[in-house]
């Protein structure tokens, strides 16, 4: 999916909306949070959550009364791209590095999750010639099967975020810290790729090609 950096969506700017659905697709929201993140009254906030809904990007919470969630189209504007469209042959290079930075992780200790499965799917699967963004799905599994140890060493790389300086929004952002430092890693400040869990992909598609592979004894 691709977003015009120019072209405002709830009248907001694109890039505040995307971060926005980053930051609370996996939990939801409120509308408090709607006027925390836009920085804008009560009323404006009702508003913009309002014209979500209206768009496709978010629906209400049947669990939780008061709560709103992304919709899959919201899933997608979170990970949307404002990056100028890739001819073929750049496409083919940022996806060779992105299998490479994915043999990185699962040999690189550090990282707690390696990726079992990588797939491509999107526009990169039609004959178009230039390419707006990547969409790549990916299957993460824990590198450690003692639940006990690996509890450990997710608290570890926690540990070693907070000693770095980074800050957390919540505590749920911090419990996925160990997840999304191997996101963060493998997406390299890329604005050409639009990473996507296996769940993701399959409310979006049932067409893709297997890129990376790996299965562990």
């Amino acid at each position: 999916m691709r977003i015009d950096p120019n072209l405002p969506i709830a009248g907001q700017p694109p890039l505040k909306v995307r971060e926005f659905f980053l930051k609370f697709r996996d939990w939801g929201w409120t509308p408090d949070a709607v006027g925390q993140h836009f920085e804008v009254t009560a009323s404006v906030a009702v508003q913009i959550n309002a014209d979500l809904v209206r768009l496709g990007f978010a629906l209400p919470d049947e669990e939780r009364s008061g709560w709103w969630k992304a919709t899959s189209a919201g899933s997608r504007l979170a990970v949307a791209t404002a990056a100028k469209p890739l001819l073929r042959p750049a496409v083919e290079r940022k996806l060779q590095e992105f299998i490479d930075r994915i043999r990185q992780v699962n040999h690189d200790e550090q990282f707690v999750f390696r990726v079992a499965k990588a797939v491509v799917f999107g526009s990169y699967l039609s004959a178009k010639a230039r390419i707006s963004d990547i969409d790549i799905g990916i299957l993460l599994e824990p590198k450690e099967k003692d639940r006990e140890k690996w509890e450990a060493l997710k608290a570890k790389r926690i540990q070693k975020a907070h000693e770095a300086g980074r800050t957390f929004h919540n505590i749920m952002d911090q419990v996925y810290w160990p997840e999304k430092e191997v996101l963060l890693f493998l997406k390299s400040r890329s604005r050409s790729l639009s990473l996507h869990s296996m769940e993701e992909l399959t409310r979006m598609t049932s067409e893709f090609r297997v890129l990376f592979e790996e299965c562990v004894k």
